[in-house]
């Protein structure tokens, strides 16, 4: 990785340094992602199982708790 960046640094022309880019499949401007800060007490990666799990246990026992009335 370390090549490409300096033989993208070396590039004169932006369209020399879009075309070198596209053909080695890098992005030239910065994802999104890279601007965040991760703190683990505010932001707790999960994936869409855990996510969800708890909500739908809760909806279930709930309507049970309905239905049993």
């Amino acid at each position: 990785i370390k090549k490409l960046q300096r033989q993208y640094n070396l590039l004169k022309s932006v369209q020399e340094k879009k075309d070198f880019a596209t053909k080695h499949e890098i992005n030239i401007q910065p994802s999104p992602f890279s601007y965040l800060k991760f703190n683990p007490f505010q932001q707790i990666p999960q994936d869409a199982y855990h996510a969800i799990s708890g909500k739908i246990t809760r909806l279930i026992e709930i309507t049970i708790d309905l239905l049993s009335e």
